[in-house]
């Protein structure tokens, strides 16, 4: 990653939303808990240096992680810090301009809304997204799925045991 002149945001624990700016100096606009803050960088280039600060691996690195470990092969939920439960999801395709990436544990509910999905937020506030209710949910089990191994106990591991009972 090339240096910046200006401070790079790093997704922390009140991220809720990242997404493509109106604006043509802003790339990204970043929702907070109670702020909404704007950065010159790509939503990727933030998720890219989020996840090497905190987590010692690329945006790629964690994106080829996740197709190699789930088959997940578009529209890759990251884990951008597992240890502070920070794992975001895309939307939609993550070159598309309509791409939202969301908190996973800030969406506190969604529903179709025309052709948009309303989300709302743990802290009240909401957002309309150009995707489906369907797509949200899908999403949401996949990020679901990405958790679950993440913190599945060592105890759960596969392991050959010669009391392995087989079921008929």
């Amino acid at each position: 990653m090339q240096q910046r002149d200006q401070p790079v945001y790093i997704i922390t624990e009140r991220t809720q939303a990242l997404y493509k700016s109106e604006s043509s100096y802003y790339k990204t606009e970043i929702l907070e808990n109670v702020k909404r803050k704007k950065s010159r960088l790509s939503s990727l280039e933030i998720i890219d240096y989020s996840c090497i600060v905190q987590g010692s691996s690329t945006l790629k690195g964690r994106i080829e992680s996740v197709i190699n470990t789930f088959q997940i092969h578009n529209k890759v939920p990251i884990m951008i810090n597992p240890v502070k439960g920070i794992y975001l999801f895309p939307t939609a395709s993550i070159r598309s301009p309509h791409c939202v990436w969301l908190s996973y544990y800030h969406v506190y509910s969604y529903h179709q809304d025309g052709a948009q999905c309303y989300i709302e937020f743990t802290n009240g506030e909401g957002m309309y997204v150009a995707a489906s209710e369907n797509t949200i949910k899908m999403q949401r089990l996949r990020t679901s799925l990405i958790i679950a191994q993440v913190n599945k106990p060592y105890s759960f591991e596969k392991v050959n045991s010669p009391f392995t009972i087989k079921l008929k």
